[in-house]
């Protein structure tokens, strides 16, 4: 007989909507991610893509800061302001 044991490290933890494409982060990509710049090499925005990131309640974040799971509003060089929405899809929201 075999086990019926499902891996929680592979389970979908995040779903990031950024520019109208989405990145799935699972839980083991989870542990890795410590700073806001940690996950913003995950979806793939460099250090030198951007010059200011906050959060909606235009409280700063800085690539040292903590990772939240929280919307992020992110401010490239050339002064366009993009969203980065995150969704947690390990519980309900």
């Amino acid at each position: 007989m075999g086990q019926f044991c499902s891996n929680t490290l592979n389970k979908t933890a995040l779903e990031v909507i950024h520019n109208k494409r989405k990145f799935y982060i699972t839980m083991k990509d989870m542990h890795l991610i410590k700073t806001m710049d940690d996950f913003l090499v995950r979806i793939n925005i460099n250090k030198n893509d951007w010059k200011k990131m906050e959060t909606l309640n235009n409280e700063p974040l800085f690539s040292y800061s903590t990772f939240r799971i929280k919307n992020v509003i992110i401010t490239r060089l050339n002064t366009t302001r993009e969203l980065v929405e995150i969704k947690a899809l390990y519980r309900k929201n």
